[in-house]
């Protein structure tokens, strides 16, 4: 994991926040999207209503970036769809039981 960003839930059951050295943080909602047109199911994290610098929460939001999944799906197939939300909700349950660690790219 990068060494300028970590995660850390400040106390708070089931919130989480990504914190640069400096103390700036941005809140993080792992968030699971259905995107037909793209033919894919997007497993991403998402910053926002954070604290500090607005230039280094930008960097926070954007260092999420490698935590963005692609899970492919044919959306007219009922059982692709099934398949694909779990295969996304275990990417999910995986980052969440594994301290938080960076995986980037496409499933």
């Amino acid at each position: 994991m990068n060494t300028e960003f970590k995660f850390d839930d400040f106390g708070f059951d089931g919130k989480l926040a990504i914190v640069d050295r400096s103390g700036n943080y941005e809140w993080v909602e792992p968030t699971i999207t259905e995107v037909p047109s793209e033919s894919c199911i997007w497993f991403e994290l998402v910053g926002g209503n954070g604290v500090g610098d607005e230039d280094a929460r930008e960097a926070l939001r954007e260092y999420l970036d490698n935590f963005a999944v692609s899970v492919p799906c044919d959306f007219r197939d009922g059982d692709d769809i099934v398949r694909a939300g779990t295969e996304a909700e275990a990417i999910r349950d995986r980052f969440l039981a594994d301290n938080c660690s960076p995986f980037g790219g496409e499933a």
